[in-house]
């Protein structure tokens, strides 16, 4: 199970282009190991917003672009100078619900541990767990 992205009270052109960095764990945030530039209209990421927050989905199997746990990560905000930090994603193995095959029972995103709850939509491409990065 993956992580979403949830960025509230953005404007869009602040969040038509973001750059999703992957490390190996407790590195200090040192030497990425891979680099994603999330950009609307480029048929890999789903926008979508309702009311003040735009969720961002991987629309792809490929799992390497999807915020999971084994590593850490941050999210860099350009327009915005703005980067966010998670990591610590905890899983609890065979636990899914709602078809998945691993719950997260937490993660830390910058220095706050984060409890998250599945966000029930109806639409694959917004239900799940999220960050939520305030502007």
């Amino acid at each position: 199970m993956c992580i979403n992205l949830a960025f509230v009270g953005f404007d869009s052109t602040d969040i038509d282009t973001i750059v999703l960095r992957q490390y190996q764990p407790n590195t200090a945030f040192k030497n990425p190991i891979d680099t994603f530039l999330i950009t609307r209209n480029n048929g890999l990421y789903i926008f979508t917003t309702i009311k003040d927050t735009t969720i961002i989905y991987r629309n792809s199997s490929d799992d390497s672009a999807h915020i999971t746990n084994g590593y850490d990560w941050d999210v860099y905000i350009p327009a915005k100078n703005k980067t966010t930090y998670i990591l610590n994603i905890a899983r609890i193995p065979g636990t899914g619900k709602h078809g998945c095959l691993n719950s997260i029972n937490s993660f830390k995103q910058d220095s706050i541990t984060i409890i998250p709850t599945w966000v029930p939509t109806g639409q694959f491409w917004t239900d799940g767990y999220r960050a939520y990065i305030y502007k």
